[in-house]
């Protein structure tokens, strides 16, 4: 039985003035990719995966970056992902499940940005 998912729609957070970031994060699962779509289309931004960035770099997928090279390369490469992200403005950027993790680069990142962080719970 695939388990239904309870989700609540909140309005989005305001925006500081300029070129501000709006930041998408959450466990994985939480729906990271599509609220950060959605919310790129209604504030007419660019929108940023920052796990499509990090299949894009390598040329493969991230389940087959974990088996072929390991976690901890995973991290590595999503460590300068973010990096490269806070040069970014005006976007709205998702993260990848465990970005938080990476306590310096997630602070970085989120520094003079908005931060949605996204939860769900499994509907029984």
């Amino acid at each position: 039985m695939t388990p239904q998912v309870s989700r609540s729609f909140l309005p989005m957070p305001p925006l500081p003035a300029g070129r501000p970031r709006l930041i998408v994060t959450g466990f994985m699962g939480t729906g990271k990719t599509e609220a950060g779509r959605e919310a790129a289309r209604l504030l007419s931004l660019p929108f940023v995966d920052l796990d499509l960035v990090v299949e894009a770099r390598e040329g493969i997928s991230i389940s087959e970056i974990f088996a072929r090279d390991g976690e901890a390369h995973f991290r590595a490469l999503e460590k300068r992902a973010m990096t490269d992200a806070v040069r970014l403005s005006g976007v709205v950027i998702a993260t990848g499940g465990a970005a938080v993790l990476q306590e310096e680069e997630f602070a970085q990142l989120a520094k003079g940005s908005a931060v949605a962080v996204l939860n769900a719970t499994v509907a029984r």
